[in-house]
């Protein structure tokens, strides 16, 4: 499960000369994603790999006077990281996630939408202990 990251957005310039509201907002309700990972061992308790496979994610953009428009996006994601074995048993791993979910079109009335890209950032660590 990817941790909440601020997203980033791309605004495009609505048709006709209107000018976009800057009062919106968007939030990450929630991340998973589903990767593989290929790595190799340099040396016999260190294992360097990088990971890519699908990346999902539900965000809801809200104006500011309307109700929040939500939508389940499908994308990509691609990293890498590496697994230190402390012992038999710990193990500690630092792994960076790049996830992009494409862009959205956001229509709120003829004169008012907006495309947004998405992507998100991940930096995480972890230990783990083998039972």
């Amino acid at each position: 499960m990817a941790n909440a990251q601020p997203l980033h957005r791309r605004v495009a310039t609505p048709p006709h000369g209107a000018v976009p509201s800057s009062s919106f907002t968007y939030d990450l309700n929630w991340a998973a994603n589903l990767r593989g990972r290929l790595g190799n061992s340099v040396t016999p308790t260190t294992l360097l790999y990088a990971a890519g496979g699908l990346a999902v994610t539900d965000l809801r953009f809200t104006e500011v006077s309307a109700i929040p428009i939500g939508v389940v996006r499908a994308g990509w994601t691609i990293g890498g990281g590496v697994d230190h074995a402390f012992t038999s048993n710990l193990i500690g791993r630092l792994e960076y996630l790049y996830a992009d979910y494409g862009h959205v079109r956001y229509n709120l009335s003829p004169s008012d939408w907006y495309d947004v890209g998405f992507t998100a950032q991940t930096l995480r660590a972890a230990l783990i202990w083998k039972f």
